[in-house]
Parts: C-alpha cells; sequence; structure tokens
C-alpha cells in the first residue's frame, strides 16, 4: 500500500482535456503569449509552459516564462511552441476545465523498482 505522504491529489478543476490539434502550421507572433513544451529540470518529465514571444529569428523563438523572474529567457526551437490553450480555473483561461465524468481516480500497485526511480 501506497504511504500517503507519496500520494498527491489534484483537484478535477485544475485539469483540463487536452489541447485541440493544429490543423495548419502555426506561427506565432511576438507579444503572444505560447506554450513551450519544456523541462523545468533536467530530471523532470516535459511539460507545456506558459511563456511570451519576446523575439522570432528564422525558426527560433525568445521567450519568457510566464511566473519566472526576469532573466530566465530562452530560445526554443518553433516546433516546441504551440498556441496558448490556457491553464483550467484560471481567469482569463480559454481552456474548459476537464468535466468530472471524464476524471476517476484510482489506486495502482507499483513495483519496487518502479517505486524508487519515483522516488529518485
Amino acid at each position: 500500500e501506497t504511504p500517503e505522504s507519496d500520494t498527491e491529489w489534484v483537484r478535477w478543476e485544475h485539469l483540463r482535456d487536452a489541447a485541440p490539434p493544429l490543423n495548419e502550421p502555426y506561427w506565432p507572433r511576438e507579444g503572444e503569449v505560447v506554450e513551450v513544451r519544456a523541462q523545468a529540470q533536467l530530471h523532470e518529465p516535459f511539460s507545456w509552459w506558459e511563456a511570451n514571444v519576446l523575439r522570432i529569428r528564422g525558426d527560433f523563438i525568445q521567450v519568457h516564462y510566464l511566473g519566472w523572474e526576469n532573466g530566465k529567457d530562452e530560445f526554443v526551437e518553433l516546433e516546441v511552441v504551440r498556441p496558448a490553450y490556457g491553464r483550467a480555473g484560471v481567469p482569463g483561461s480559454r481552456a474548459p476545465p476537464a468535466s468530472a465524468p471524464a476524471c476517476s481516480k484510482g489506486e495502482y500497485a507499483l513495483t519496487d523498482k518502479m517505486h524508487t526511480w519515483l522516488l529518485s
């Protein structure tokens, strides 16, 4: 059984459905808020982070991640940028919260190897 300290619960209001697929190539504009597929830390999985487009040079975009201090700007490739879909439950968000029936809670048994990896 998993100890309660190893469990993180997230309210369903903070979840969102997957972003809609893009039907055509996407070219952001300077000043636009976008989402960038990036890692917060090297050992963490990739996720989508909101960022402001500062400059565009060819297929590279200089972004400033929202909520991060100045000086944390980064140049990223166009292929890891998509339109900002927004965060569920955040004022001004374009993402509707996931509906409660689409979410379910469950417990899953982990092997010792998986548990060790998750805690590392």
